[in-house]
């Protein structure tokens, strides 16, 4: 019996002693990935509108139409006192994954740069909406009238995550002026 209590006092003292260090490391590591969180945002916000000097983060987001579209994050792009243009962090149902996308818009309300940040897309088929030949396309546009297979080119064998895209941005271009 005393075997027993000894063991078990040992394990309480090794779990206890585990626990400390891991609450010790979660919470000193947690200031660390925030603030890398935080100086990658700003990266990809100054990549989007490298003449901005200042992004302001807008509090009341559009209501969207599509229900397969959900608007994440808008900032607000200036240089000094002017309003310059707007980044919009958009995320979209695609065949296998949410497709997140950063959509910067410039003050002609045309869009200046999109990306996608992140996408679970079928390697090979739907990951090749990440390329620069299928983003391409929708530089410069400033109207929500896009179309996959119509006015702009799906990614071949991937129109279900080519359409995701589509449909983001068009709900962008809706409430560009937001």
């Amino acid at each position: 019996m005393k075997q027993i209590l000894r063991y078990g006092l040992i394990l309480f003292l090794v779990c206890s002693i585990a626990a400390g260090v891991l609450a010790f490391t979660y919470e000193n590591t947690q200031k660390v990935i925030e603030i890398n969180k935080k100086l990658e945002k700003e990266k990809i916000l100054k990549e989007m509108i490298p003449e901005a000097t200042e992004f302001k983060k807008v509090e009341n987001l559009p209501k969207v139409e599509n229900k397969l579209v959900k608007i994440n994050e808008i900032n607000i792009a200036y240089k000094g006192q002017e309003k310059i243009g707007s980044i919009w962090e958009v995320v979209s149902k695609g065949y296998s994954s949410d497709i997140i996308l950063v959509i910067g818009i410039n003050k002609e309300g045309k869009i200046e740069h999109i990306s996608v940040l992140s996408q679970q897309e079928t390697p090979g088929l739907g990951s090749e909406i990440t390329k620069d030949s299928f983003l391409k396309q929708f530089i410069g546009k400033d109207t929500p009238n896009l179309e996959a297979k119509k006015n702009i080119t799906p990614v071949s064998g991937a129109t279900i995550s080519s359409s995701a895209v589509v449909r983001a941005v068009n709900e962008v271009l809706k409430h560009k002026d937001f």
